[in-house]
């Protein structure tokens, strides 16, 4: 736990500076802000003002917290992670607090949720401090971050200070009111603050011309006023004052700054300028790295005069110089050679490595041009960073090394490779894998990482898992590991793999075997990268094998899972992508929208191929059914890019079987056949490896079936349907099943073989009642329904029998009328249960021409505008010409509204 104390000692620069008493009341007075954003170059006070500002919190009463971001904070779980430490301590802050206990989250909360859930548990005003916040420009860490602020509970207040604007939304909070930005030129100060800030210094008197020109050349920016604070009292300086009217502000800077070192007694200046070249300082690292014994009191003292150094609120014994006045001082040694500068940077680098702060160390080596030690460092750092998903962490670090100082070490080559696998960094992760290919028999490094794992991960990210069965196979699982180890991560990923491919070829007792071994690697408080796999593959074979209801259970307990609710990122997408197709398929549409909506960016951005296009086509299905075609086609055309620039072929195939899908049931006969043809001739990209989750009700044969049941040869699709549904019963998978019988069943209708029509769909019912896989009956459009209707015509009225007389597959029955009627997808299937339900546009049959009556016989058959000219011996002018004659008397403009019109006219008719 990082202790965030609730006041501390003001410093030197604050006793020093001049109240900014406008600024103040503009940030904390403002009716309706919520969030306050400074905004300037550096040396402008940025910091400055939010003490100033943390100050006045505290002093009327406010709870507060201070966050100093750093580069690592673009690793969303560590920006979590640091977040969430700030706000539980500031909660134990609140002496009335409404709920002291830290709560886990219920089933609507997730990351920003949680920790808003904190905020609002404090029992008083509360304010946060982040500064340095554009060292932060990771897109998952900004949008957390929007989050929070867009949804800040009122007793709280953000304040947040950067040299860039964050992208989190700020020009709709302007607009509201909630939100205001303080930029540079607000911060300078005025000519009465500069005379302020003077006279409060002892010792230090100014003529009003001197303070007239210092204004004049400074233009009110802090930084300058305050170094020439320091170096006023050499002689020189005032004397030679309109000298330096003309100078640049850099060259200004440099100047006073010079003046301000040159003042210093010998050991003093000695200690500037050899600690300037350590991004963070302590006492105790000070004194191992420069080899004295005095340094806590020295930086005491600099910090107590106000010589650019400030105290770090996370690590109150820490301090860092201000990046101006650091940079001066690694200039001036500099003038003394570079090997003294690289000396001290591998010395405090040893240190940081030493007490385990291997961020610094790296930073440090890096610095000193020791690529060699920065690659030893990130491979030991790595061995707890990738189990926990802090990959985008070990992506950053490995930019700035060499390939070939990272091929000299195949454990570090190995654990990158898995990084940039997972964030499917493509260009950068080839030459690593084909690096790795060329190593001798493929040994396991000295450093655990094992090349073959690596290499089946990445032929499973390459859509082609053959490559890696064989080198799997020589994996034995059955060792164990440390907990959280890498080793144990590599043992979970190889688990869920062989599940995934005992899954593909329809052995489920083997495949739960594999999983629940992964879940023995990571553990209850183990990786969250192999649990999050483990979690979602069950989870698909369960929908596999008919238990939609125990899918939805795992996945609703895994989303409160602590390993969750504090990473949304990478392995947690496949989670997510489980639980949006799982809600689909229950007809839970709008909790799959928020799921969606909430992680469709880390979905995109990380998922692996099946997951992606599952939970993509969900999506799709679900903006069809909301009455949002734009967005449905939107979802597609994205999936689709993305396959495409990830080089999955198989996936464009899958989203192209379901482009044809969405054709026959808006029935665009025509168009659904030109998709058809396209899809077919790009070719059969099938893996080989049986049938994968995504592939178990959309894609290649799927979607074949599908039209042929439909559209093209009820006997071809019968035929095929005989041989893939005795496979999905020899192997458990039942959800195919229920679509496979639900062709069979619309082919039979097409042959007038009622009986028949009427086994299947009764097989079907049956089987999907028990899963509760509602959405099976309502995504397959009219044609369907119009076998449903024609076969459960004369089945009993559903709301004349008792509750008690009814079986699961009657109430199941009923709630598929329900969601027909209620939906709107489907008059005609009400009205084929004894409930007639009539559009308004429907009028009297005697109104149509002989000629129009048979078209509208047609229509209701929904037979294909091809088929309809030919039957009919027309043009496709002339058939326009009839069929627009048509709709106009029906009055609709869509071709589906017309179909749904004539079948209830054929139904007044009968």
């Amino acid at each position: 736990m990082i202790d965030f104390p609730t006041t501390r000692p003001m410093t030197g620069a604050e006793r020093r500076g001049i109240r900014r008493h406008a600024l103040i009341s503009r940030a904390l007075h403002q009716s309706g802000t919520r969030v306050v954003v400074v905004q300037a170059p550096a040396g402008h006070g940025k910091s400055t003002l939010l003490e100033q500002l943390r100050v006045e919190c505290e002093q009327r009463g406010d709870v507060t917290g201070w966050l100093d971001l750093g580069e690592g904070d673009n690793d969303i779980r560590r920006f979590y992670g640091h977040l969430k430490d700030l706000i539980v301590a500031m909660k134990a802050q609140g002496e009335h607090a409404a709920d002291r206990a830290t709560r886990s989250a219920d089933e609507s909360e997730f990351r920003s949720d949680w920790l808003l859930s904190q905020l609002r548990s404090i029992g008083r005003p509360a304010s946060l401090f982040l500064d340095d916040a554009h060292l932060v420009g990771a897109r998952p860490t900004l949008t957390l971050l929007e989050q929070i602020v867009s949804r800040l509970p009122q007793h709280v207040q953000i304040f947040i200070a950067g040299r860039t604007l964050p992208d989190i939304g700020l020009a709709r909070l302007t607009v509201a009111g909630q939100a205001q930005i303080i930029r540079a030129q607000e911060l300078c100060f005025t000519r009465d603050e500069t005379a302020r800030y003077f006279a409060s210094i002892a010792d230090l008197e100014l003529s009003e011309p001197e303070l007239d020109q210092i204004y004049l050349q400074t233009d009110g920016w802090p930084a300058a006023l305050q170094l020439f604070r320091l170096a006023l009292r050499h002689p020189l300086l005032r004397r030679d004052l309109q000298r330096f009217g003309e100078c640049p502000p850099e060259e200004l800077a440099s100047y006073l700054a010079e003046h301000v070192l040159h003042q210093q007694n010998v050991s003093t200046r000695e200690f500037l300028l050899l600690s300037a070249t350590i991004s963070r300082v302590s006492g105790d690292l000070c004194d191992a790295v420069l080899c004295r014994e005095d340094s806590a009191s020295q930086l005491a003292q600099l910090e107590s005069a106000g010589l650019f150094l400030r105290r770090l609120d996370r690590e109150p014994q820490w301090f860092t110089y201000h990046p101006l006045f650091a940079s001066f001082l690694v200039d001036q040694l500099r003038k003394r050679g570079n090997g003294q500068i690289v000396e001290l940077r591998r010395r405090a680098a040893d240190w940081f490595a030493a007490h385990d702060r291997i961020e610094d160390a790296l930073e440090h080596y890096l610095a000193a041009g020791d690529q060699g030690a920065a690659a030893d460092a990130l491979e030991r750092w790595s061995d707890r960073l990738i189990p926990l998903g802090q990959l985008m962490t070990v992506e950053r670090w490995s930019e700035r090394l060499s390939l070939a100082e990272i091929e000299r070490r195949p454990g570090l080559l190995v654990q990158i490779a898995w990084a940039l696998g997972f964030l499917r960094r493509q260009s950068r992760l080839a030459p690593l894998l084909e690096t790795l290919r060329r190593l001798p028999a493929l040994a396991r490094t000295d450093h655990h990482a094992d090349p073959r794992l690596l290499l089946t991960m990445a032929a499973f990210l390459e859509d082609n898992l053959q490559t890696g069965d064989s080198l799997l196979s020589r994996v034995d699982v059955s060792q164990d590991a440390e907990a959280g180890s890498f080793r144990a991560f590599e043992l979970g990923a190889v688990c869920n793999v062989r599940g995934y491919t005992a899954m593909a070829s329809g052995d489920f007792p083997a495949a739960h075997q594999f999983f629940a071994r992964a879940r023995h690697f990571c553990g209850p408080s183990g990786t969250s990268f192999t649990w999050a796999y483990c979690v979602s593959l069950n989870s698909f074979a369960l929908i596999q094998q008919g238990q939609l209801h125990e899918a939805l259970s795992l996945l609703r307990s895994s989303m409160l899972d602590h390993r969750m609710v504090e990473d949304e990122s990478i392995p947690q997408a496949s989670v997510v992508a489980a639980y949006v197709t799982a809600l689909y398929e229950a007809d839970q549409l709008e909790e799959a929208r928020t799921q969606f909506q909430r992680f469709g960016d880390v979905i995109a951005s990380t998922a692996l191929p099946d997951y992606l296009v599952v939970a993509f086509i969900a999506m799709s299905r679900v903006h069809d059914a909301g009455g949002e075609p734009g967005k449905a086609l939107e979802c597609l055309d994205e999936a689709e890019a993305i396959a495409y620039a990830q080089r999955w072929p198989r996936l464009g195939t899958i989203v192209g079987w379901e482009r044809v899908r969405r054709e026959l049931v808006r029935g665009e006969f025509d168009r659904a056949t030109a998709l058809a043809e396209r899809v077919e001739r790009l070719g059969d990209f099938s893996t080989g490896s049986g049938v994968q989750f995504s592939e178990d009700v959309h894609g290649l044969t799927i979607g074949r079936l599908r039209l042929h049941a439909m559209l093209r040869d009820p006997t071809e699709a019968l035929r095929m349907i005989t041989t893939a549904l005795g496979a999905a019963r020899r192997k458990g998978r039942v959800h195919r099943q229920i679509k496979l019988l639900q062709f069979a069943a619309v082919a039979h209708h097409r042959r007038d073989s009622a009986s028949r029509s009427q086994q299947y769909l009764d097989e079907a019912l049956r089987l999907a009642a028990a899963g509760g896989y509602l959405r099976a009956f309502l995504e397959e459009g009219p044609l369907f329904e119009r076998a449903m209707q024609d076969n459960l015509i004369g089945v009993r009225s559903l709301s004349g029998e008792s509750p008690q007389s009814r079986t699961p597959q009657d109430a199941f029955l009923s709630q598929i009328v329900h969601r027909l009627k209620k939906s709107g997808e489907s008059p005609g299937m009400g009205a084929g249960l004894g409930e007639v339900r009539r559009v308004s546009s429907v009028r009297s049959v005697e109104r149509f021409t002989r000629r129009e009556q048979t078209l509208l016989k047609l229509l209701a058959a929904m037979v294909s505008t091809t088929e309809m000219a030919q039957a009919m011996h027309l043009s496709t002018d002339g058939l326009k010409f009839h069929l627009k004659n048509i709709y106009a008397k029906l009055g609709v403009r869509t071709r589906m509204q017309a179909v749904r019109a004539a079948r209830d006219l054929e139904l007044a008719r009968d």
